[in-house]
């Protein structure tokens, strides 16, 4: 599936940029240990924090105070504010809940957003994960790259 995209993404002369949460740097590691990856990734933020998202993805206070910082609207924006910072073609965006513990009374473990965004909108799929920690976020990176996939052979 990885090797599918870049193809793509080399063929079509198009740009990825990444905006991670749950994934931690994992999804954009995926990427750039692919060799070539500087012809079509533009970089990647890591906004871990609240704060993060605010400060680098512009997303408001307000906004995240009204939605969980595990929903389908902070990865819609999460998304949208990553393709106009890095001027990409294509971004994609994870956030959730890897556990073992939730720090909110919304969220549930397992529990993953992952939106991308290209010129023609923003798709976005919810997922309830099972497993450790781990395996959470390598079934929220597999399934990215899924989505990112079906975004892009459409």
């Amino acid at each position: 599936m990885l090797k599918n995209i870049i193809q793509f993404l080399k063929k079509e002369k198009q740009t990825l940029s990444v905006a991670e949460s749950i994934t931690g740097g994992n999804l954009s590691s995926s990427f750039v240990s692919e060799s070539g990856a500087s012809s079509f990734f533009l970089g990647s933020v890591v906004t871990y924090s609240k704060n993060s998202k605010i400060e680098i993805l512009n997303i408001s206070s307000e906004d995240l105070q009204n939605n969980s910082l595990v929903s389908e609207y902070v990865s819609k924006n999460m998304a949208e504010s990553c393709k106009k910072l890095f001027k990409s073609s294509y971004s994609i965006s994870t956030t959730g809940n890897a556990g073992p513990k939730t720090n909110d009374s919304v969220s549930n473990i397992g529990q993953v957003f992952i939106s991308v965004a290209s010129k023609s909108g923003i798709f976005t799929e919810e997922f309830n994960f099972k497993g450790t920690r781990k395996e959470i976020i390598e079934q929220t990176v597999e399934n990215a790259h899924k989505i990112l996939y079906k975004n892009l052979i459409k």
